[in-house]
């Protein structure tokens, strides 16, 4: 469901970023469009979790992270309901 036409958020920490892709990730699962991120082609979760080469995705995220793509598929594993509840009230 979209609020507004568009939102400016400033990302200051490692931590809001992930938090935020995740997020984003995970909004056409919570919106019952797929059941998993993977099966949301039109996202950039595959060049994320190393899947698909594309141009929506800069490599060097895991060196400015220290994060690899499996850590961060791990991450969207365990991201839940619960999760993006929280996560929605943090990025409104």
């Amino acid at each position: 469901m979209f609020r507004s036409p568009l939102q400016h958020k400033i990302v200051a920490t490692e931590k809001y970023f992930i938090r935020l892709s995740l997020y984003i990730h995970f909004n056409p699962v919570k919106s019952n469009l797929v059941k998993r991120p993977e099966d949301w082609i039109y996202s950039n979760y595959l060049e994320w979790i190393g899947k698909r080469k594309g141009k929506l995705f800069c490599n060097e995220v895991w060196d400015w992270f220290d994060l690899t793509p499996l850590e961060y598929s791990k991450m969207m594993e365990v991201y839940s309901d619960e999760k993006y509840e929280e996560d929605r009230k943090l990025f409104e």
